[in-house]
């Protein structure tokens, strides 16, 4: 079948709706499961997305009958499909979401993979929209590969006009609503015209209605279940929700005792926002640093509910300003709870701004007495990684170098973190000035640092105070803090002192910095049973504290194999409900748990879900594909082909993902990191396959080539000049770093896009390899998601982008390969019809 140009047109528009809808899905999940589940499953859904994808071209690939159907019949079905599945999956979360800091077990990972599979079906039929298309109009696959992803661009940003007014509900219903008419669009029989349209009209009539369709649930150890749920807080009050492109935002008042209430981001990070007039606790660990100080002038990065702005006015700040990444959190405290918090934002000596912490140091041209940072960055609203596996750059030497750029002489940094029964993070901060102080010229490093931390139950969780001095402490200045430890209860002290450099103490922190003073620092961190080195902006893993080996410690001491052999049987939906009212009021916050302390749960799900997709990509990609022989013996071979498609899976996400990484600094947000580079990648990715598909084929290979070499200097020079990029422009405005980003991305993505509809336009005389090479690409792009996250925390971002600069000099070898092996078949082609 050939289509002329104008009845083109309508698959042409189908293929851009279903791409947009499908990269809004992807967004959209990103925040559900950030809130219904915790972070750490976030991530996943590139990897389900990707696999939906491939799993249609290869099941495409295998049914002859499938790939001579109607085009347009076929993306009017697979349309539908995509609209109702999108509204059908997330029923299935209702009341037995997964919860991965409770006991995982094997019933656990059966409903994870289950997951995997209810939320691949929407991807599944969108891919069959594009697969099919490619297929049958595999001579014009340039342009339709163009639309393709430039819809899908585009639809990153979908989010940021719906999810506010409309909240995850509504979009999901304005994504079905898009699958709708991209069927609407393709429907020429009246019946198949009609059941588009319905299909459109309810979408739309239901968002009125929509937060009766759709019910979202926390896992039970998040705070906001322990807070509210559970009455932890007498009188807590759940009074407002919002779902923004950052977070998912629940309000809480207290409105039996102290009118105040608390801030939660995606279910906990609780943010206190108490009411201005209420005294603060001469114990309080945000006001240590405030003993040392005299009418400071004070930076807090991370506003929050405002406590540490509260803190910094009682006592005495002469200058407060406060950083806020997230917009809407700041609105609440500046100005819908005014009257609570004491309007602040109207006090000539209070500024509050909607700004990411790193960028706005770098921009400031003043120096302050405090830097305060209380517990920012937690396992919430971050990108697309485990809570210890995600990137945070406010964490970094570099950014240690930063924050001391804008101290006083005598300024001091303060972190508030996790004090852990065994010092993982308040250790690590401690190793990292050390180190950094050290190559700034401090003689004396470890006497510039002072730890505190208050004491709690006995191997318990409890938060501790770092403090970072520009100077070294003095003797006076220790005296205060151990003074300051005495405030309370004389002979009670309740603060512990683990680390002042004129005591001697059997602990981490002092073996550290014995074995720092003799030289022998590296020794130190070889032994010590977590990892506490310093990280830098290319390898910005601070959270991640456990190494690789812990994760077959896991499975040896809890023995999971033999508790898969002996798993429970699959409990009914009203059997779950019951269950979870029994844990009403034994529920505990995640950061009070031993499983938070001790087992490395990102790295255990980061393996766990590397093999689950390994099974499902066998299972949905090369299980299809074993059917798959007329087309696997013509050309003698399909290694190639095999090899030139997988380069490309795997290089392109190697890029992607690195990209939003370390551009993630500059754009000051992971949110903001994700929707730019990938819309930059998608979108120039098109424009580089419409530019390719101008030459006749054998001048296309030729580009290849050319362009395998150029994003080889490409990464190079990206390697070389990424610090230069973030020194230079850190500090300029939001709109010149969106900038900057699209300028240094599109090049590389522009010949990026070239790869893919080369080989497509190869294979076209081999109409059933298409949709084949087309589940072989996503095989590959589905696992190199994980791997690329391995990768980074291993040897770094700029060691993932060099293995894809290699990746894609491999394809062209293997693109050479393919179009030896297809002049040899069309050889022994001629030389049968002569025969014959």
């Amino acid at each position: 079948m050939r289509t002329d140009s104008a009845s083109r047109l309508p698959l042409y528009s189908s293929v851009f709706l279903i791409s947009a809808a499908s990269l809004a899905l992807q967004v959209l999940q990103m925040r559900i499961f950030a809130y219904v589940f915790w972070q750490h499953l976030a991530f996943l859904v590139i990897s389900i997305a990707i696999l939906g994808f491939g799993a249609s071209g290869a099941f495409l690939s295998s049914w002859r009958r499938l790939r001579g159907a109607d085009p347009k019949k076929f993306v009017v079905f697979c349309s539908l499909a995509f609209a109702v599945l999108t509204l059908l999956g997330p029923q299935f979360l209702r009341g037995g979401s997964i919860d991965i800091f409770n006991e995982l077990g094997g019933r656990d990972f059966l409903k994870l993979g289950f997951y995997f599979l209810i939320f691949t079906l929407p991807y599944f039929f969108a891919g069959s929209v594009i697969s099919i298309v490619l297929t049958r109009e595999a001579e014009h696959v340039s342009r339709f590969y163009f639309v393709n992803l430039v819809g899908s661009g585009l639809g990153c940003f979908l989010l940021f006009a719906t999810l506010t007014p409309l909240g995850a509900e509504g979009s999901l219903l304005v994504i079905a609503a898009m699958g709708a008419m991209a069927a609407l669009v393709c429907a020429r029989p009246a019946g198949l015209k009609w059941a588009s349209s319905i299909a459109l009209l309810l979408c739309l009539a239901a968002l009125p209605i929509r937060d009766r369709l759709f019910e979202f649930e926390t896992a039970d150890s998040k705070y906001i279940n322990t807070y509210v749920v559970d009455g932890a807080s007498r009188g807590a009050k759940l009074v407002k929700s919002l779902w923004t492109p950052l977070a998912r935002i629940d309000v809480v008042e207290h409105i039996e005792h102290d009118k105040s209430a608390t801030i939660f981001q995606d279910g906990d990070a609780p943010a206190p926002m108490p009411a201005f007039a209420l005294p603060i606790p001469a114990n309080e660990l945000h006001t240590l640093a405030y003993s040392l100080l005299d009418k400071p002038k004070v930076l807090v990065i991370g506003v929050g509910g405002g406590f540490d702005i509260k803190v910094a006015l009682h006592a005495g700040a002469s200058l407060v300003v406060g950083v806020e990444i997230n917009p809407t959190t700041l609105h609440l405290y500046r100005d819908e709870y005014k009257e609570m918090t004491g309007k602040v934002g109207e006090r000539d000596n209070v500024e509050l701004y909607v700004a990411e912490g790193r960028n706005f140091v770098r921009r400031s041209e003043r120096k302050f007495d405090l830097i305060q940072m209380s517990g920012v960055d937690t396992y919430t609203a971050l990108s697309n990684g485990a809570y210890v596996l995600s990137e945070s750059y406010l964490y970094t030497e570099e950014a240690f170098n930063d924050y001391l750029d804008h101290l006083e002489d005598d300024g001091i940094f303060c972190f508030i973190r996790f004090a852990f029964p065994a010092p993982r993070e308040t250790l690590r901060i401690l190793v990292m000035a050390c180190e950094v102080l050290a190559e700034r010229g401090a003689k004396e490093a470890w006497k510039h640092v002072a730890v505190l931390i208050p004491k709690g139950k006995k191997g318990g969780t409890r938060l501790g105070s770092i403090l970072i001095k520009k100077s070294a402490f003095t003797t006076a200045e220790l005296d205060k803090l151990r003074a300051w430890t005495k405030s309370i209860a004389p002979e009670n002290p309740h603060t512990d002192t683990p680390y002042l450099h004129d005591e001697d103490k059997d602990n981490p922190f002092h073996a550290y910095v014995k074995a720092f003073r003799a030289g022998k620092a590296e020794e130190f961190l070889a032994s010590y049973p977590y990892n506490v080195r310093p990280v830098q902006d290319d390898k910005p893993f601070f959270f991640n504290q456990h190494g690789l080996l812990s994760l077959w410690s896991w499975f040896r001491d809890e023995q999971f194999i033999p508790f898969l052999e002996s798993l429970p049987p699959v409990k009914t939906r009203e059997a779950l409900a019951a269950q979870r009212s029994t844990r009403v009021g034994k529920r505990v916050w995640v950061a009070l748990r031993k499983d938070f302390q001790t087992k490395p749960v990102g790295l255990i799900l980061l393996a766990v879900t590397f093999f689950v997709l390994l099974a499902l990509v066998l299972l949905c990609i090369f299980f299809p594909l074993f059917f798959l022989k007329k087309e696997r013996r013509e050309g003698g071979t399909v290694l190639a082909p095999i090899g030139y498609f997988s380069c490309l899976g795997f290089a392109y996400i190697f890029v992607m993902i690195s990209a939003m990484q370390r551009f993630g600094l500059l754009l000051g947000h992971p949110s903001y990191a994700i929707s730019i580079t990938m819309a930059t990648f998608l979108i120039a990715s098109g424009i580089g396959s419409l530019f390719v598909g101008l030459f006749p084929l054998r001048m296309g290979q030729k580009l290849i080539t050319s362009a395998a070499i150029l994003l080889s200097v490409c990464a190079v020079l990206l390697a070389i000049y990424m610090p230069e990029l973030h020194a230079r422009y850190l500090a300029e405005d939001f709109e010149l770093r969106v900038g900057i980003t699209i300028a240094v991305l599109a090049p590389m993505a522009f010949l990026m896009g070239m790869f893919f509809p080369t080989g497509i336009r190869m294979l076209a005389k081999q109409r059933g390899l298409v949709p084949w090479a087309y589940g072989v690409n996503g095989a590959a792009s589905v696992l190199a998601s994980v791997l690329a996250v391995f990768g980074a925390m291993i040897l770094g971002f700029t060691a993932v982008h060099y293995i894809a600069a290699v990746l894609y000099l491999l394809a062209s070898f293997f693109l050479w390969r393919m179009g030896k092996g297809l002049v040899v078949q069309e050889q022994a082609t001629k030389a049968r019809v002569v025969e014959t």
